[in-house]
């Protein structure tokens, strides 16, 4: 019989040795027992008061050591799938998932290699997953992906993440290993190209909160590419002695001059 048949044996048990209630036993067992293999959850997701607190951790430490769930770091646990070489650990998207979404509200969003990979931009296989949020995390471990978080200072949404993601790599245009400037560039074009007007105007709106190289190597863009998008409020928010070094060339952006990109 299945590990969930013996753990309904034992709620019984719980309730009468642990003191944990009947009610929350039977909520978290019907919560886990609903749960994906190998879906990421974590306190939080059973929605318990303060007071429940300490009875949703002995019942998850219960389940632990009957092999139920599996512990993936603190306050972090997943239901294992079986193989024939034994449980397997969640995948990195799975992770992924778990670090960019709490209570079905989006925390952040990966950006780094792993992001200039997925879009063609680099072949490099990172080894370190890297996550934006609005607030300032410590690095840490889980299993055997090493997690770096970096400040995004817009606020994150379903929404907009597609169009941070795209500002985080001409952001980043000279630090992409594995390709050469001008080629990301290009590349970096055609995506924008197949965005809509709508979504290209709320791309100019989230380009104001990026630094000032960005917003210039935008604005030059739009200019040159999209010229019935008016991008004159990027020009005003730059410093017109300040230049900035990026190597694009003026095969690509005729007008980088006039931005002070060089």
């Amino acid at each position: 019989m299945s590990s969930f048949y013996y753990y309904k044996l034992d709620i019984l048990y719980l309730c009468t040795m642990e003191k944990i209630t009947p009610s929350i036993s039977k909520r978290v067992y019907q919560q886990i027992e609903a749960t994906p293999v190998g879906q990421i959850f974590g306190y939080a997701d059973f929605k318990l008061s303060d007071q429940q607190q300490l009875a949703l951790a002995q019942s998850l430490s219960r389940l632990t050591k009957k092999g139920v769930i599996n512990r993936l770091t603190k306050g972090k646990y997943y239901k294992p799938k079986n193989s024939i070489f034994g449980p397997l650990k969640p995948t990195e998207s799975e992770i992924v998932n778990s670090l960019t979404e709490s209570n079905n509200t989006i925390t952040g969003y990966v950006t780094g290699l792993d992001l200039f990979n997925s879009m063609g931009l680099t072949t490099q296989i990172p080894n370190v997953i890297t996550i934006a949020t609005n607030k300032v995390l410590p690095k840490k471990k889980i299993g055997v992906y090493r997690i770096k978080y970096i400040k995004q200072n817009t606020i994150i949404s379903k929404n907009n993440i597609p169009l941070l993601q795209l500002l985080d790599a001409i952001k980043a245009i000279k630090r992409i290993p594995d390709t050469e400037v001008n080629t990301t560039f290009q590349l970096l074009v055609d995506k924008l190209r197949k965005l809509d007007d709508k979504r290209k105007l709320e791309f100019l709106k989230e380009a104001r909160n990026y630094n000032a190289a960005t917003r210039a190597i935008v604005g030059a863009l739009y200019e040159q590419y999209f010229p019935e998008l008016n991008c004159s409020e990027l020009e005003n928010s730059l410093n017109p002695l300040t230049s900035y070094q990026i190597g694009i060339s003026s095969k690509y952006l005729p007008n980088k001059l006039k931005w002070k990109l060089t």
